[in-house]
């Protein structure tokens, strides 16, 4: 599910927000995932808009892209789902990546080596439908588990309504000034966990 909402999101976060609304020349939008768990990502470095404004503008277009799973059409889902299954399917192009690969394979999944067709199996299972409850459960303030980060410039007085866990940070010689940045993590939940938190009644006799 994680890469699936990554090839949904990714680049039309990237192109959004760095090339239509030039809110910063670093933004980055994408999932990844770690052992038993996956997460969604959202960074934005910004010269010329502060932190509270770019997080409202990325939550903006995180919420039009779950609305928009309503008219997307399914070959054009079946688009996303070719490219999150040639990524998994992609060979290693070095002896250092292959190693690296074997390492997660071992020590993350237990040396699994169906892993990979379990999880074109998951894939090929996935709808729009439910991408978009795990979507909506991953981004909705009732449900998120989520952790945003928003860094000042010296010159940028902090709201009042947002208390700050470091008061000023010392400076870097070797880094321009003025810069703020916002940064979003966000647990994705499993369709499993999902199941359960919204299970489907059961019919009555």
């Amino acid at each position: 599910m994680a890469m699936l909402i990554n090839t949904y999101i990714g680049q039309p976060y990237y192109m959004e927000l760095r090339t239509n609304q030039q809110l910063g020349y670093v933004v980055a939008g994408g999932t990844y995932s770690r052992d038993n768990y996956s997460r969604m990502y959202c960074i934005v470095q910004s010269d010329g808009y502060s932190p509270e404004d770019v997080q409202e503008r990325s939550l903006e277009f995180l919420s039009k892209t779950i609305d928009n799973l309503d008219m997307l059409p399914e070959d054009q889902f079946i688009t996303y789902k070719a490219a999150a299954r040639e990524k998994i399917n992609e060979k290693s192009t070095s002896i250092s990546k292959e190693a690296d690969r074997r390492h997660v394979q071992a020590y993350e999944f237990n040396n699994n080596n169906e892993r990979d067709a379990q999880t074109l199996l998951e894939l090929d299972s996935i709808t729009i439908k439910e991408m978009k409850k795990v979507l909506k459960n991953t981004l909705d303030s009732d449900t998120k588990r989520n952790v945003s980060v928003l860094l000042y410039a010296n010159e940028l007085e902090v709201p009042k309504h947002i208390k700050p866990t470091v008061k000023k940070v010392i400076p870097n010689p070797s880094k321009p000034e003025g810069i703020s940045a916002y940064l979003s993590l966000s647990l994705i939940p499993a369709k499993a966990i999902i199941a359960r938190a919204h299970p489907v009644p059961a019919p009555k006799p």
